[in-house]
């Protein structure tokens, strides 16, 4: 179950890092 949440919070951190770039590099 452990590993279930860790895979699931790392796919969550992965998901929120890319938006973030993404909007980093939408800024002029």
């Amino acid at each position: 179950m452990h590993t279930h949440a860790y895979t699931l919070l790392l796919c969550l951190g992965s998901a929120y890092t890319e938006t973030l770039s993404h909007l980093v590099h939408s800024r002029p």
